[in-house]
């Protein structure tokens, strides 16, 4: 009898060992410091603004599944929440400070908050995430 529970006991620990696991991400954004390298289909040039633009996707959550993120868009600081999860993304309560900038600061800004409105989707691996509007790539960020 003692044989028999000890043979139930292997095969359920190796039929369960075998069964479908829950695939980690291959690379997790939240907590980290993320770079812009591309914005709208063209390389960023850090130099092109005056200060890089970076963003901090929190990992603490401020509601049920919504965090802070934070960052510099180039000129101004900018802030708000988002929210993650299987490939959608979320952008809340953004907001910006209104520093003097140059002119092509100005617009690479404006285009970062059309990012911020318009992004509905990401795809985090290898290092990089890349957020999408459907399937158009809006910007892509990797870890430095």
């Amino acid at each position: 009898m003692k044989k028999n529970l000890v043979i139930v006991a292997v095969l359920a620990l190796i039929f369960s060992s075998c069964a479908s696991r829950v695939k980690e991400p291959v690379f997790n954004f939240q907590g980290k410091m993320l770079h812009l390298v591309e914005l709208a289909g063209e390389t960023y040039d850090a130099k092109s603004t005056f200060e890089p633009i970076v963003l901090m996707f929190s990992e603490t959550a401020v509601a049920d599944g919504v965090y802070k993120i934070n960052g510099h868009s180039g000129c101004n600081q900018v802030f708000g929440q988002y929210k993650a999860e299987n490939g959608k993304i979320k952008f809340s309560n953004m907001a910006m400070t209104r520093r003097m900038c140059d002119e092509e600061s100005n617009k690479i800004e404006l285009q970062i908050s059309q990012m911020f409105e318009t992004a509905n989707a990401y795809k985090a691996e290898k290092g990089k995430v890349t957020l999408y509007n459907g399937k158009t790539p809006l910007a892509v960020f990797e870890v430095k």
